[in-house]
């Protein structure tokens, strides 16, 4: 089995749903994002640093130079609505993580945090389809048969 149907067969395993998600996004209740660079450091980290949260395994698929690079990532809801972001640092530390990305109770847009210590606005909301092409080579997650991104929304 290829490394990548190894990573997507996790993904289909997950507890969460789509809706899960989109949920939380959509209410905005604080959530965070990790995207990690290999599946053994996202299994590490599930096991000890995110064990506390009901984490919702799902894949990040990112286009670079025509290629299509699948990650494994996941989403969870903060219990308590606490500064995630003191966390950020250790995690990238810790483990091979790629991204994380957190959005906070009731803000405007979510933020995406890079190893380098740079951030962004990563969008204030989601738009999702079943059909990955439709993206049309756009980075985007995967969870189940459904793909999302996020997008920016201007108020």
């Amino acid at each position: 089995m290829l490394r990548e149907e190894l990573i997507e067969d996790e993904a289909e395993t997950s507890e969460g749903t789509w809706n899960h998600i989109r949920d939380a996004i959509q209410t905005k209740v604080p959530f965070v994002i990790i995207t990690f660079k290999t599946k053994e450091s996202c299994n590490a980290a599930i096991k000890t640093d995110l064990r506390e949260y009901n984490v919702t395994r799902q894949l990040n698929i990112l286009y670079r130079n025509n290629d299509k690079l699948k990650y494994p990532s996941v989403f969870f809801v903060l219990n308590k609505d606490f500064d995630f972001k003191e966390r950020v640092k250790d995690l990238f530390e810790k483990y091979d993580v790629r991204m994380i990305i957190i959005g906070v109770q009731n803000g405007d847009s979510s933020t995406v945090y890079f190893e380098d210590g740079s951030s962004s606005n990563y969008g204030n909301e989601v738009v999702n389809v079943l059909d990955q092409a439709e993206f049309q080579n756009e980075d985007h997650f995967k969870v189940g048969s459904m793909h999302y991104q996020f997008v920016e929304f201007k108020k």
